[in-house]
């Protein structure tokens, strides 16, 4: 579709301004184990800049969007970042957690987790 291809576009602009290849973002994808029991699929890591990235495409920023990427906060300093593409833009909020906040992630899971046993 237009909006798909829109879309396209402002994430290789997006790789032009941070001086990335789109190709070397195409095979980033890789699926995370947590050893606190949750998992998920990273969109782009980008291990030579130690650069964790989530997409988010045609919609505006959430709450939950940081959510996700505090999953990966116990990694260590990486660097957690929310890309926007939009048809008519791109957009990079970059998220930084306190080990304070990982804490509070954790007990957020714990209560879902005992919820799901209802």
């Amino acid at each position: 579709s237009l909006s798909t291809e829109l879309m396209f576009l402002r994430f290789v602009k997006w790789c032009d301004k941070e001086k990335i290849t789109p190709f070397e973002t195409l095979f980033t994808e890789d699926k995370f184990y947590s050893c606190y029991g949750y998992a998920g699929t990273r969109d782009i890591v980008l291990d030579d800049r130690k650069w964790i990235i989530d997409i988010k495409t045609g919609q505006e920023q959430r709450d939950r969007d940081a959510m996700q990427l505090m999953a990966y906060a116990d990694e260590g300093k990486a660097r957690l970042s929310n890309l926007y593409l939009t048809a008519d833009d791109w957009r990079m909020v970059d998220r930084k957690f306190s080990k304070e906040h990982f804490r509070h992630f954790l007990c957020a899971m714990d209560v879902l987790n005992f919820n799901k046993q209802f």
